[in-house]
């Protein structure tokens, strides 16, 4: 089952930044989204690389639970673009929902990804 773009977005718009109590995508925290069959890819980049982490890893856990609730969405990856703990020392992972396991977190140059499997 493709993924709808539109669906995608639409889950972004309702997770909010806990500190501006505004949408990320309201805010322009999103640079891009990307779907393929079952796939979804979010690339999230916050205003300075040195907003709070437990904020940043707030809004990623809460995308990663709202695409992951988007009809066809199998698997989701959420990127946190250029933010200072994403090439920093070893961060805790959030888990997306009861039903998935706990998230994986890697990292490649300057951007750490979450990716969330089905059980």
């Amino acid at each position: 089952m493709t993924v709808s773009v539109d669906a995608v977005w639409e889950a972004i718009d309702g997770v909010i930044d806990p500190e501006l109590d505004r949408s990320l995508v309201e805010l322009d925290f999103v640079r891009s989204v990307e779907v393929g069959e079952g796939d979804v890819h979010v690339a999230l980049r916050l205003p300075t690389y040195w907003c709070s982490p437990n904020f940043a890893y707030l809004m990623v856990g809460d995308a990663q639970e709202a695409v992951a609730r988007v009809p066809g969405a199998e698997r989701v990856r959420i990127d946190l673009v250029d933010h200072f703990p994403a090439s920093g020392s070893a961060s805790r992972s959030r888990r997306a929902s009861p039903s998935r396991r706990p998230s994986r977190i890697r990292r490649r140059g300057s951007w750490t990804s979450f990716a969330a499997s089905s059980a």
